[in-house]
């Protein structure tokens, strides 16, 4: 009996890397978004605490001031991770969308595959049936000829 040989194996190995290198590329952008929005947090934590601070202490023109600028430096930090946040996320999407489309490009190929591998079967069913037949006809030509 022949052996079931899919003509488009290689195109199926193909399109599993492909997915799964998308699926790499978006674990990536997943964990670099992640860190940003740990970094922003940090950053804000840090911005509450410095106002927290700034009440407790004493007033004095040149203390004012100089938490004054420590601060818009917190708040321009928190400005940039907010912009690097924002583009890590849309990096994020953009890789699930080529993830979800490597995913439909290689279960088209699978389903191809399997309805060759179903008519394979069912054309192995037949020539084994028919084997079958030819025998229990021999078979029976045999056993009426005596």
């Amino acid at each position: 009996m022949r052996k079931f040989v899919f003509q488009l194996e290689s195109v199926l190995e193909y399109r599993q890397n492909m997915e799964d290198h998308e699926k790499n590329l978006l674990g990536r952008a997943v964990q670099k978004a992640l860190a940003e929005e740990q970094s922003l947090d940090k950053l804000s934590l840090k911005r509450q605490q410095h106002l927290t601070a700034c009440k407790s202490s004493e007033v004095n023109l040149t203390f004012i001031h100089q938490q004054e600028v420590h601060l818009q430096y917190i708040e321009a930090k928190i400005n940039q991770s907010q912009e690097k946040l924002i583009e890590a996320k849309k990096k994020v999407k953009i890789h699930k969308r080529s993830l979800v489309d490597a995913s439909k490009k290689r279960k088209m190929i699978e389903k191809i595959r399997e309805k060759r591998l179903q008519e394979y079967r069912r054309d192995l069913a037949k020539e084994e049936q028919g084997i079958l037949d030819e025998a229990g006809i021999a078979a029976y030509c045999r056993n009426n000829k005596g």
